[in-house]
């Protein structure tokens, strides 16, 4: 009996180390059941693509406030080295803000955006430049109205990662098919982990070191809608409506 006892203690932790097994495993099932369950629940719960893009018109002259957001669009112009024969695509141009910094560089700029609000803010931004021509296409379907090698230089800034799997990757193509032999594309998006709040922060941080927080306190309720759609896409993220980025997800969709 007693030669018999570490085979029973042996049995006893085996089936113990089983059922510890099985729960995990149980739990793990639920949780992915729930989180699946919440995305889905989320995902109805979130405004509408056209919803949220038609809201974001009215806010988005916030972004050329922004420290960050100026540091990228002028690296973007550094990198695809306009010259003043370029014919340059602007894939999701928003109010204009990039087009309107670099007209006075290149021969002519096509901003191209999904929603009439966002080219109607476009315009006003860019004071109807005649070199300036504007299209809603809406870059989800991953197809642009444009003939073979239309373009010298290609800029999609913060848009990759707010369209579709599919759309992600139509457009891509479609890039490659419209851009010359020997032209540039840039393309800048939001990457995984990213917080719209600490971009804030760090705006905030930023003017109270330079002594203009308070001359800039009024621009603050802008800021904070900014951030609420900031948030939102955020969440769009986690329940799979938009694909914030890795860097090697990127560098492979690219490739």
């Amino acid at each position: 009996m007693i030669r018999k006892f570490p085979e029973v203690t042996g049995r006893l932790k085996y089936g113990v180390s089983n059922y510890t097994k099985n729960l995990t495993e149980v739990a793990g099932r639920l949780s992915a059941t729930a989180t699946r369950h919440a995305k889905k629940w989320l995902a109805e719960l979130l405004p509408s693509d056209a919803k949220y893009w038609k809201a974001y018109a009215r806010f988005i002259k916030v972004l050329g406030e922004s420290t960050d957001w100026n540091l990228m669009v002028n690296l973007i112009t550094e990198k695809l080295n306009l010259k003043e024969t370029d014919v340059v695509l602007e894939a999701g141009c928003g109010n204009g803000l990039w087009i309107s910094k670099i007209i006075g560089k290149v021969a002519k700029v096509i901003g191209i955006d999904g929603t009439q609000e966002m080219l109607d803010a476009a315009r006003v931004t860019t004071l109807n430049n005649k070199k300036v021509e504007l299209q809603v296409v809406d870059l989800n379907k991953g197809t642009l109205p444009f003939p073979d090698e239309s373009f010298d230089k290609i800029s999609h800034t913060l848009v990759l990662g707010y369209l579709s799997k599919d759309g992600r990757e139509k457009i891509l193509k479609e890039f490659y098919r419209v851009l010359k032999d020997g032209g540039s594309i840039a393309i800048a998006t939001p990457i995984k982990g990213a917080s719209f709040f600490k971009i804030l922060q760090e705006e905030a941080r930023r003017k109270q070191s330079e002594g203009t927080f308070w001359k800039n306190i009024s621009k603050l309720p802008l800021g904070m809608t900014a951030i609420t759609f900031g948030k939102i896409a955020e969440l769009k993220d986690w329940t799979g409506q938009y694909h914030f980025y890795t860097n090697e997800e990127l560098k492979a969709d690219l490739e």
